[in-house]
């Protein structure tokens, strides 16, 4: 097994977690709180056949408590425009529609969100927040994966997370145990020649090991996917809220340098 090294970018410098504002508008905006060391994450969410609510609750309170970034969440995505998303970093799908067919987020958004990735920022998903909007090339290029025909998963379980490849995104994290959805036979709908997976668990039910992190260029810009991250609880596991840091930071930026010190110590979040 192969962990990662560090490769943190020389200079960075993390601030005191920025006071940010909650609200029942499309987008709640925290702008004003960030610091000139501090991304900008806008969360995309609003409909999910998982905990939602709590997962992005837990998203959000990981997020600020590293000290390295200022959250935003809309429930809307579909009346994102250019403008709307130009200030941020990184944009994080907590996102699907199951059961309510597939519905796209429409022409605006859609070309907002690819412009967005291609000049450079970048796009992230976590668990099932890839697995929606099949038929948006870009979309599910950029993220690598989605539930698709042969996807499953068995009953929650503990397994073992390594690192078959070492990159910024996995560096200064060791092999960790969870407890989580274990999927297998990920889809890959509109594969990219840049698609790299960095993280696998074995699966006992096919025997081999399983993607579980994957990362991806776009343009000038990056998509990550975590496909870890079930509920709250999953996300509270220091080596899984660790990893999909990273992977948020290295979409946003194509480094990493957030203090894994900070994330670790927040295993337990109030």
């Amino acid at each position: 097994m192969k962990t990662g090294h560090g490769l943190a970018t020389v200079g960075c410098i993390l601030c005191a977690i920025a006071s940010v504002a909650t609200g029942a508008s499309a987008v709640d905006d925290s702008s004003l709180a960030r610091q000139p060391e501090q991304l900008s994450v806008l969360i995309i969410t609003g409909s999910n056949n998982h905990e939602w609510k709590s997962t992005t609750k837990e998203l959000r309170q990981a997020c600020e408590q590293s000290g390295r970034f200022v959250v935003d969440v809309t429930l809307t995505p579909e009346t994102i425009t250019a403008d709307s998303i130009a200030k941020y970093d990184v944009l994080v799908s907590n996102w699907n529609s199951f059961g309510k067919g597939d519905p796209r987020w429409g022409k605006t958004a859609e070309k907002a969100v690819e412009e967005f990735v291609r000049k450079g920022k970048g796009l992230a998903a976590f668990h099932a927040g890839s697995s929606s909007l099949h038929d948006w090339v870009a979309f599910q290029g950029i993220l690598g994966g989605a539930w698709a025909k042969g996807t499953g998963h068995g009953p929650r379980s503990s397994f073992t997370v390594t690192f078959p490849i070492e990159h910024p995104i996995t560096a200064g994290i060791k092999g960790f145990e969870t407890s989580d959805e274990l999927w297998y036979n990920l889809g890959n709908l509109h594969p990219l020649d840049s698609r790299k997976v960095l993280a696998t668990a074995y699966c006992e039910k096919t025997k081999k090991q399983e993607a579980v992190a994957l990362c991806t260029e776009y343009g000038k810009g990056r998509g990550f996917l975590l496909v870890l991250g079930h509920d709250a609880k999953a996300l509270q596991n220091a080596g899984t809220r660790e990893l999909l840091l990273h992977g948020i930071e290295w979409a946003a930026t194509g480094a990493v340098c957030v203090n894994n010190d900070k994330i670790k110590s927040g295993e337990k979040i109030q």
